[in-house]
């Protein structure tokens, strides 16, 4: 199959290939200079050897030689280095095991005119992907690839879906200009390795350091001279990597051309809006079983299960059903995503989904004779594989419980209660998922105003209003960090418009002037749910409790602020376990850390005491936190950090903001659930 390479793929091939010429010249000037240096090294250390016959002379001298030797071995030690990708939670597969999977991927290798895969897995998730193991000899030997599919993706989607994303996989290394990327890679890995992995050139000084003082003199040379090299290579690693996510943005866009030819622009396109749904739904399935490891249940079939979730959520989200599977279309994919500011980081290796998508419809590319049936039912044996699965993620459990296996009803109706009690009524219709019910002036309210239908409060277009407010502010925030150079760019688009990034500075004020607007909209209509509600609730004599659930709410809503600010404070006190400290100054910083701690442990306190948290809390975090509050912690003694004190405070400090939100969220479901016992 011959695809043709667009102009923007090929014109970011021809600035990758410059970077690669640009490395070679570099490196080979390096070379020369080490060369030389390690030259005029050798030629010093044994002249001073042999014209002053002195014990102390020659290890000086040998040492000399040696510092010269280790800055070229420096340069040479990625030579020897392979990257060997991890196989953990991949099952190998072959023909013979898995014969109607291994005849799809054997068409694709056909059509896409590439090589059938070296070795084939299966894992667990929700996912596709070609490796290899590689290193520098890569660029030179041809390499077979292994491929890997994820049980959680082929549960996902149909057969025709499930081509498109295995010859999207292929499509990567199907054509001779997509090699450009491999090459990149390995000069990636070769320049990570002289920045990072250095290890053994750090055990050979310390070697000769401790052999005597004045062998320890000459290392000097190659440390400042290793230095300087990484200061220059970590300047064109940057440089090097630009380009190569440029690259990388415009071969997937290549890649999915090349799954269209072969599955057809609809299977594409509709497996990609899939994905981020299915893995979603994935991790929602495995969490729950996570949250009850202690109790030793497990799956009977995890992507049985898995499925449920998908279905019930698709159902949640109002997305149509076809052969099993939810159907997301790209206008329900954006449909939350308000923001109109549009740039292209520099740094990121794909494009977005919504631009892929369009580019795939664009291409508007049918096939014939698609095959839409389960995909699922390509394997073989799937009750070995997914009691393989089983084993490997959740081990064999507590030994001294026995492992219980839910089936699919029974983990459907825990999953649905589960979902019930962290997430708002459906009846609201996503209104307050970003909106407070308390987001109103109260000195405003009519507390003797007349009730309307509550039918006009939670419509597509007041929840609509939510996610607009919650788009100028994400915007104001992006072009905030433009304007602070965190964000680096020249230009950018807003609302279809490009705009110098000087112009940020006249745009800002505009945006904060909708935001405004926006929220007084939405304050307007949160007024006149607590006139309507306040009303219902007076009439069965709970106007009380409701105005005071209102009134929690703004208080803890006031706190938000020096929550944020304390738990800033808290890490900024925490600092110095990540340095390497006197015992004195360790002691020191931990006296200054006890009023501190003292502030944390009221402020846990009254979070975990907030009425129907502690059913939200995890067992184990739920027994950290207790040691945490009752116990003197000491943290460090008798010369050494105390693992033990140490990880329990550090899960204290890590869930003080979860357990802020979440009793956030706990108090609006008080007045929520209340509205829905009024009304």
């Amino acid at each position: 199959m011959k695809v043709q390479t667009s102009k923007s793929f090929n014109k970011q091939v021809k600035k990758t290939l410059f970077t690669i010429v640009l490395f070679i010249l570099v490196y080979i000037l390096l070379v020369i200079a080490a060369i030389a240096a390690t030259a005029l090294m050798a030629y010093f250390g044994f002249y001073i050897v042999t014209n002053f016959p002195n014990v102390y002379v020659w290890i000086f001298g040998l040492a000399l030689v040696a510092s010269g030797l280790m800055v070229l071995f420096f340069l040479f030690k990625f030579i020897f280095t392979t990257n060997q990708n991890s196989l953990e939670g991949m099952f190998e597969i072959r023909e013979s095991d898995q014969p109607e999977l291994f005849e799809m991927i054997n068409e694709i290798v056909q059509e896409v005119e590439t090589d059938f895969p070296k070795k084939v897995y299966l894992s667990y998730n929700v996912n596709a992907s070609v490796f290899y193991n590689s290193s520098f000899w890569s660029m030179f030997m041809p390499i077979r690839k292994n491929l890997q599919i994820g049980l959680g993706l082929i549960n996902s989607v149909n057969k025709q879906e499930l081509k498109a994303i295995l010859a999207h996989e292929f499509g990567h290394f199907s054509q001779r200009s997509m090699k450009v990327g491999s090459y990149v890679y390995n000069l990636n890995q070769v320049i990570y390795n002289m920045l990072y992995n250095n290890e053994s050139v750090n055990n050979i000084s310390s070697t000769i350091s401790g052999f005597s003082s004045i062998a320890a003199i000459p290392m000097f040379i190659p440390l400042y001279s290793i230095r300087g090299i990484q200061a220059l290579l970590r300047a064109l690693y940057n440089y090097i990597n630009i380009n190569y996510m440029a690259l990388s943005r415009e071969m997937e866009f290549h890649a999915d051309e090349i799954a269209a030819n072969v599955a057809g622009s609809k299977a594409c396109s509709s497996s990609l809006l899939r994905l981020g749904f299915a893995d979603f739904a994935l991790n929602e399935t495995m969490n729950f079983y996570i949250d009850r490891s202690n109790e030793s249940i497990i799956p009977r079939n995890i992507y049985a299960d898995h499925q449920s979730v998908s279905l019930f959520l698709a159902e949640k989200n109002k997305y149509p059903i076809k052969n099993n599977l939810p159907s997301i279309d790209l206008e329900s994919n954006i449909k939350y995503n308000k923001s109109k500011v549009n740039f292209q980081d520099q740094w990121a290796s794909h494009p977005s989904t919504e631009d892929r998508v369009m580019a795939i419809q664009r291409l508007n590319i049918e096939v014939e004779n698609e095959k839409v049936g389960d995909a699922f039912s390509l394997i073989k044996d799937p009750e070995g594989l997914i009691t393989k699965v089983t084993t490997w993620l959740f081990g064999t459990g507590n030994p001294e419980i026995p492992q219980i296996n839910w089936e699919t009803n029974q983990f459907k109706d825990a999953y649905i209660q589960d979902f019930n009690k962290n997430n708002y009524d459906e009846y609201y219709n996503d209104f307050y998922n970003l909106n407070s019910p308390a987001n109103f002036d109260f000195s405003k309210v009519d507390f003797n105003a007349n009730t309307t239908g509550s039918n006009m409060f939670f419509t597509d277009e007041n929840t609509e209003l939510t996610y607009e407010l919650n788009g100028i502010r994400q915007d104001v925030a992006i072009l905030e960090a433009i304007q602070r150079n965190e964000i680096k760019l020249k230009t950018f688009d807003y609302d279809g418009k490009k705009y110098q990034k000087q112009e940020t500075k006249d745009l800002i004020p505009q945006l904060k002037l909708a935001e405004t607007q926006k929220d007084e909209e939405l304050k307007a209509i949160n007024l006149k749910i607590f006139e309507h509600y306040f009303q219902k609730a007076k009439s069965v004599n709970q106007e009380f409790d409701f105005r005071k659930a209102h009134d929690t709410l703004r208080e803890f809503e006031s706190q938000l602020n020096h929550q944020v600010n304390f738990n800033q404070h808290v890490y900024d006190k925490l600092a110095f376990l990540s340095q390497t400290l006197e015992f004195t100054d360790i002691f020191k910083n931990l006296d200054n850390f006890k009023p501190t701690e003292k502030e944390l442990k009221e402020e846990i306190t009254t979070l975990v005491n907030f009425p129907g948290m502690k059913e939200h809390i995890h067992v184990d975090s739920q027994a950290q936190l207790n040691t945490f509050l009752e116990k003197e912690m000491i943290y460090f003694d008798h010369g050494t950090y105390l693992e033990d004190e140490i990880q329990t405070l550090s899960t204290a400090v890590r869930l003080y903001i979860p357990l802020i939100n979440k009793r956030l969220f706990l108090q609006k479901k008080v007045i929520l659930d209340l509205q829905r016992e009024v009304q």
